[in-house]
C-alpha cells in the first residue's frame, strides 16, 4: 500500500479525493435545499434538466477523452496546447449544436414540463462542456490541484448561486446560477493554464481525437447506464415514488466509490504517459496490479462501515428515505465487484484495447437488465431485486475484464483463472455474509447486521497481514 501511494502521488490522491468528497458534498447539500425551496414541479423539471445536462456530455463522441489521453502522452509544450485546443474547441462546438437542437425542440413541444427541462439544459450545456474539457486537459496533465479546485469551485458556487437564484427567481433563477457558477470555475481553470476555446477549423486534428476517443466515449456511456438503468427499472417496475428512493441509494454509492474514482484518476495519466515512454506492458505492471490489490484489501472494511452507518445517517438527516437501508447494503456489496475493476479498465485504455470492453460493458447492462426483470417482476423483490440485479452484473463484469486484462500480462489460462478468482472471492464472501447472517437487512442496526459487518472487516485485516510487502502474484508474474 505505501509503494502504491508512492508511486501515485500521495498528494494527488489526496488532493483529488478531498476535491470529490467535497464537490459530492456540496452537489448533494445543493439537492437538499433546493428540494425545500422549488415546488415538485420545478424540482422534477430540474431533475430532467440534469439527466439531459450529463447525457449532452457524450456528445462530443469522444474527442475530450481522446484529448485527455493524448495530453497525458505528448511531451512537447507545442502539442500539449494544439491538442488541447483542438478537443475543447470540438467539444464546445458539439455542446453549442445539442442546445440548439434542444432550444428549437422546446418550440414544438407542447408540455411545459419538458419545454421548461429543454431550455435549462440548453442553456447549461456549453458552459458545462467547456469546463468538464478543461478539467479533462487538467487530469491529462496532472494538475490534480487545478482539478480538486475548479470542482470544489463548482460546487461551492452552485450551491450559493442556485439557492439564491431559485429565492430570488424560481427555477430560472437556479439554472442562471448554474451558468455564473460554471463560468467562476472555467476562470479559475484558467489559472491553471488550462486553455479556452478558440475559432478554427479542426476536423483533421479532431479526427484523429475522435480515433481515440470514440470507444472511450461508449464505453463511458455504457457505465452511465449501467449505473442509472436501476432508476428507470424502479420507475418502470416498482413505481414513480420508488425512483425517489433509489436515487438516495445510487447517490450515497456514489459517495463510497469516490475513493476508488480518486485513485484511478490519479493514476490513469501516470499509466498513459509510462505505457507511451516505454511501450512495454510490463513497465505499467505495477500501475494496474498494485491498486487493484490496494482496493481488494480496503473495499470490504468500507462496505462494512456502509452497513453499519447508512441506517444512523437516514435516521437522522433523512428519516423518509429510510426504505433505502436495505437496497442500500446490496448495493454497497456491488461496488466491490466495480471498485476493484478500476486497475484493470485504466490499464486496457493505456493499451488502446478498451475498445474491446464495449461489447463487455453492453452485455453486463442487459445481464443487469434480466436480473432485475427477474428478480423484481418474477420474485416480487422490488427495490431489494434491482440492488441484487447490480451486484449480479458488476461481478460479470469483473469477472469478464479481469479475464481480459490478465490475457494480456500472461498467455497461462491457469494464471488468468487465478487472477480473476484471486480478486473475485473476498466480494462473494461479503455478499454470502450479507445474505446468509442478515437475511432480513434490517432497517436498522440489528445484531444480525453486525455479525455480518464480523466478516468483510476481518477480510480487510486478514489480507492486510498477510504479507503487506509481498508483491500481487499477478505482477510478479508479468516478469516473467
Amino acid at each position: 500500500m505505501k509503494m502504491l501511494l508512492r508511486r501515485v502521488g500521495l498528494g494527488d490522491l489526496a488532493a483529488q479525493s478531498l476535491a470529490s468528497y467535497s464537490a459530492t458534498a456540496l452537489s448533494f447539500l445543493r439537492a437538499i435545499v433546493l428540494a425545500g425551496i422549488l415546488s415538485l414541479h420545478d424540482f422534477a423539471v430540474l431533475a430532467v434538466a440534469s439527466l439531459i445536462t450529463s447525457l449532452a456530455q457524450y456528445a462530443d463522441l469522444g474527442a475530450a477523452l481522446g484529448m485527455e489521453q493524448r495530453v497525458a502522452e505528448v511531451s512537447s509544450a507545442d502539442d500539449v496546447v494544439r491538442v488541447g485546443q483542438d478537443g475543447l474547441r470540438f467539444r464546445t462546438a458539439t455542446a453549442l449544436a445539442v442546445s440548439a437542437c434542444l432550444l428549437l425542440a422546446a418550440t414544438t413541444i407542447n408540455a411545459s414540463a419538458v419545454t421548461e427541462a429543454f431550455v435549462g439544459a440548453a442553456v447549461v450545456i456549453p458552459v458545462q462542456a467547456v469546463l468538464s474539457g478543461q478539467q479533462g486537459f487538467l487530469r491529462g496533465r496532472r494538475r490534480f490541484g487545478g482539478v480538486a479546485s475548479t470542482a470544489v469551485m463548482l460546487g461551492a458556487s452552485s450551491l450559493v448561486m442556485g439557492v439564491a437564484g431559485a429565492l430570488v427567481w424560481g427555477l430560472p433563477g437556479v439554472f442562471t446560477g448554474q451558468v455564473v457558477a460554471g463560468v467562476l470555475a472555467i476562470l479559475l481553470a484558467r489559472g491553471f493554464e488550462a486553455p479556452l476555446p478558440r475559432l478554427g477549423t479542426t476536423l483533421k486534428p479532431s479526427a484523429e481525437l475522435l480515433r481515440i476517443g470514440w470507444p472511450l466515449a461508449i464505453l463511458s456511456g455504457a457505465m452511465f447506464a449501467l449505473v442509472y438503468v436501476d432508476q428507470a427499472v424502479a420507475g418502470a417496475w416498482v413505481g414513480v415514488d420508488a425512483v425517489g428512493t433509489y436515487s438516495m441509494v445510487t447517490n450515497l454509492g456514489a459517495a463510497i466509490y469516490l475513493l476508488p474514482t480518486a485513485l484511478a484518476a490519479v493514476l490513469a495519466p501516470r499509466l498513459l504517459a509510462t505505457y507511451a515512454r516505454h511501450k512495454r506492458i510490463d513497465s505499467i505492471a505495477g500501475y494496474c496490479w498494485r491498486p487493484t490489490e490496494a482496493l481488494r484489501i480496503s473495499m470490504p472494511a468500507l462496505v462494512a462501515v456502509v452497513w453499519l452507518l447508512a441506517p444512523i445517517f437516514l435516521r437522522a438527516v433523512l428519516p423518509k428515505y429510510l426504505a433505502a437501508t436495505a437496497p442500500l447494503r446490496i448495493y454497497a456489496a456491488a461496488l466491490y465487484f466495480l471498485s476493484v475493476n478500476l486497475g484493470p479498465n485504466a490499464t486496457l485504455v493505456a493499451l488502446r484495447r478498451h475498445g474491446k470492453n464495449v461489447p463487455i460493458v453492453v452485455g453486463v447492462l442487459v445481464v443487469n437488465v434480466i436480473a432485475d426483470y427477474v428478480l423484481v417482476l418474477k420474485l416480487g423483490l422490488g427495490l431489494e431485486g434491482i440492488s441484487w440485479g447490480s451486484v449480479i452484473a458488476y461481478a460479470t463484469y469483473l469477472a469478464c475484464h479481469l479475464t481480459l486484462i490478465g490475457g494480456a500480462f500472461t498467455a497461462s489460462r491457469i494464471r488468468v483463472g487465478r487472477i480473476v478468482w484471486r480478486n473475485l472471492w473476498p466480494g462473494l464472501a461479503i455478499v454470502l455474509a450479507l445474505r446468509v447472517m442478515s437475511p432480513d437487512l434490517g432497517v436498522v442496526s440489528s445484531w444480525r447486521v453486525l455479525a455480518a459487518s464480523v466478516v468483510p472487516i476481518g477480510l480487510s485485516l486478514v489480507l492486510m497481514a498477510g504479507n503487506p510487502k509481498a508483491e500481487p502474484p499477478a505482477l510478479a508474474w508479468s516478469r516473467t
